[in-house]
C-alpha cells in the first residue's frame, strides 16, 4: 500500500497545479492518505497550496469538506 501511495500516487498527484483541485477533491486525496497512515509531506504540503489557493471560491468549503480536510490533516 505505501509503495502505491508514496512511488505512485504521490508524484503524479504533486505534478498537477494546486489550483487544479477543487476542495473536494484535496479532501478526499488528504483523507485516502491520512486513513492509510501514509504521511507523505511533499504531498501534504502541496495539498495545503491547494486549499489555500487565493483564486478559490469560498463557496467550495462546505462544513462537510472543511470537517473531512481538519481530519486528515489533524491525523499527520
Amino acid at each position: 500500500t505505501e509503495d502505491l501511495f508514496s512511488g505512485c500516487l504521490s508524484p503524479a498527484l504533486t505534478a498537477f497545479a494546486p489550483s487544479s483541485f477543487s476542495v473536494q477533491q484535496v479532501a478526499v486525496i488528504a483523507s485516502a492518505f491520512a486513513k492509510a497512515k501514509i504521511f507523505d509531506e511533499p504531498l501534504f504540503a502541496h495539498l495545503s497550496r491547494a486549499v489555500q489557493w487565493r483564486g478559490r471560491n469560498k463557496g467550495e468549503f462546505s462544513v462537510q469538506v472543511v470537517g473531512v480536510l481538519l481530519f486528515a490533516f489533524s491525523r499527520i
